[in-house]
């Protein structure tokens, strides 16, 4: 099989801890997510050869949704980051 490339956008889940509504708490946890990415990183699982594509911000953040998908396997990726 060739390569697979998923196009797609990074997504930021906020969820307060241990289920207090959104007004209640004074923390946050959050997550990064995304139908493509998600996809990716479940095709990498299998051992297909997967590139993920997006464009992230080149500050704290834009490397924090990049870290997960880093470490997720084999996805090689050509993720380009805004300078």
């Amino acid at each position: 099989m060739g390569k697979i490339v998923t196009f797609g956008e990074l997504m930021i889940r906020l969820q307060p801890y241990n289920y207090e509504r959104f007004v209640q708490a004074d923390h946050l946890e959050f997550s990064f997510g995304g139908g493509e990415a998600n996809v990716a990183v479940s095709l990498a699982n299998y051992g297909l050869d997967v590139a993920f594509a997006t464009k992230l911000p080149a500050h704290a953040i834009g490397q924090a949704a990049a870290a997960p998908e880093e470490s997720s396997g084999n996805i090689r990726r050509p993720l380009a980051i805004q300078p």
